[in-house]
């Protein structure tokens, strides 16, 4: 065998050498690798352990807007993120739990507790909010027979209603004396090729309703100076209703009390607050009308009537128009 000249094996050896080093490296390398692997392994595994299901929200909510299970929708989080009272999985168990834990009965089916009751936001809840029991109330959901959806176009409105918000119709008498007429109600807004309406809103009213605020138009139109009113909610999830202490006058009384259409504990109720008072209030109303002949309170009536219908003609003739 032929000798290696000392160039030949010095070259030969460095070769060695560094292939052996190289070969460590590499080494080196892959088990940095497989072990870097391994933890992001073994970190991912903790992670799905930590994983619970639960409900997010698909859709932004408003204050005091009731929760629907088209809103919702089951997802994994990170359990580190859920909150502790979140982990509800189903809208009927989280429904089921309200209705067990608030009013004390007895378990029963969900499908069948879903249509007495509903669920309603504490505040403001956006898209992929991840729910928790403590942002939602129970609220009974048992439209009456006598519910309407009403329009009035006669109310000043706040300058940033929107669809959604609550509100409470106030009347306020030249004298300072202001009266709640309608507490806690849900209005929208209509549009009109969609451009919101400035000046109409939307109700759902039972026919005592509609008397009472049928009332407080007429006494809004004879009396000059007198101002019907929308006040928002500041966070209506949280707020309790305020009271009604408008108080109808006699011959309205004696509609809601000769319509069949009013249930008897609803009659009952308006009777007694009639009766309760209707001195103070009707005193008040006296008292602005006094200072107004009745040929100008007729005047006044008339104008504001009219005014209304025809502001109600022009906004179905935009809305038509709209369609075409």
């Amino acid at each position: 065998m032929a000798t290696l000249n000392p160039l030949e094996q010095k070259a030969r050896s460095s070769f060695i050498k560094g292939f052996v080093i190289a070969l460590f490296i590499g080494l080196l390398i892959a088990a940095g690798i497989g072990y870097l692997y391994y933890q992001a392994k073994v970190e991912e595994q903790e992670r799905i352990s930590r994983q619970k299901s639960v409900l997010v929200l698909t859709a932004d909510l408003k204050s005091g807007e009731i929760l629907t299970r088209d809103k919702v929708k089951v997802v994994n989080a990170d359990g580190d993120t859920v909150p502790v009272n979140g982990a509800a999985t189903s809208y009927d168990q989280l429904l089921g739990y309200f209705v067990n834990s608030k009013e004390g009965e007895e378990s029963e089916d969900p499908a069948a507790t879903s249509k007495k009751n509903a669920l309603i936001t504490k505040t403001d809840l956006y898209k992929n909010t991840i729910i928790a029991k403590d942002m939602l109330a129970l609220q009974t959901e048992q439209p009456s027979s006598d519910q309407r959806q009403e329009e009035y176009n006669m109310i000043v409105l706040p300058t940033n209603l929107e669809s959604g918000d609550t509100v409470d119709i106030r009347l306020r008498l030249p004298s300072g004396q202001d009266y709640i007429v309608l507490a806690k109600k849900k209005v929208t807004v209509p549009t009109i090729a969609d451009v919101p309406s400035s000046s109409t809103i939307q109700m759902k009213v039972t026919e005592d309703e509609i008397l009472t605020m049928s009332a407080a138009i007429v006494d809004a139109y004879k009396i000059a100076g007198c101002k019907l009113y929308a006040i928002r909610y500041a966070e209506p999830g949280l707020q309790d209703k305020a009271t009604a202490t408008y108080i109808p006058a006699a011959d309205t009384l004696r509609l809601i009390y000769e319509d069949p259409n009013i249930v008897e504990q609803a009659k009952a109720t308006l009777i007694n607050f009639y009766n309760q008072n209707n001195e103070k209030y009707r005193t008040g109303v006296a008292n602005a009308l006094s200072t107004v002949d009745a040929e100008t309170q007729k005047s006044s009536l008339e104008s504001g009537t009219a005014s209304e219908a025809s502001a109600q003609k022009s906004d179905r003739e935009k809305y038509l128009q709209a369609l075409e």
